[in-house]
């Protein structure tokens, strides 16, 4: 005997209320593929308008570059040779900081060392070179119309028992001494040499 396979429900009509709700389903389902899809068309058109609007702003930033820096071809560049000349400049700075915390208290020293002079002897000059801890001063000591001059040994002596030059200075000595003639009056010029104490 032949067996027939026959769908008898696929002649059958589909109910009102199920394809009632077939058609809600399907409705709610592009429904929420047009929000989607409208939700990506927005943030897409967003992103779109957020990278022209950097493109002009770059184009402005570099329009503004070229009319102020007409020398330079490049912001890049030039932001690269501002980068090196501010490394340059901190190093400089660095420098000078260590240079300052080796400064020495030049005004109090020159008091120390000027109170101690005797009246008629002058401090000419004093060198206090940076690359150095040695100290230079030449000192005028005039002739006395009569009478013995002054010895700079005296004064040396006089130096090394004073605390206040001895906080400043170490190792005082007498360098060279020549006859000059100093405001009209015969005097000795005296070179001195000492060494700078290091500040603790």
């Amino acid at each position: 005997m032949t067996v027939f396979r026959i769908n008898l429900i696929r002649g059958r009509p589909i109910p009102l209320p199920q394809r009632a709700a077939i058609v809600w389903l399907l409705l709610l389902a592009l429904l929420a593929a047009g929000w989607v899809l409208a939700g990506a068309i927005y943030y897409s058109i967003g992103g779109v308008l957020q990278t022209q609007n950097r493109q002009r702003q770059v184009a402005e930033e570099q329009l503004r570059f070229a009319q102020q820096h007409p020398d330079q071809p490049d912001a890049f560049r030039y932001i690269q040779l501002q980068r090196q000349q501010l490394e340059q400049a901190a190093a400089s700075l660095a420098t000078a900081g260590k240079l300052l915390q080796r400064r020495y208290p030049t005004a109090q020293m020159l008091y120390a060392i000027t109170t101690a002079l005797p009246p008629h002897v002058r401090l000419l000059t004093l060198d206090l070179p940076s690359s150095s801890p040695s100290l230079r001063m030449e000192l005028t000591i005039p002739l006395p119309p009569h009478g013995k001059p002054l010895d700079p040994s005296q004064q040396l002596k006089t130096w090394r028992s004073k605390a206040e030059v001895q906080r400043y200075l170490t190792d005082i000595r007498e360098e060279s001494s020549r006859q000059m003639v100093w405001e009209g009056q015969p005097a000795f010029l005296v070179r001195i040499t000492a060494t700078l104490r290091e500040e603790e």
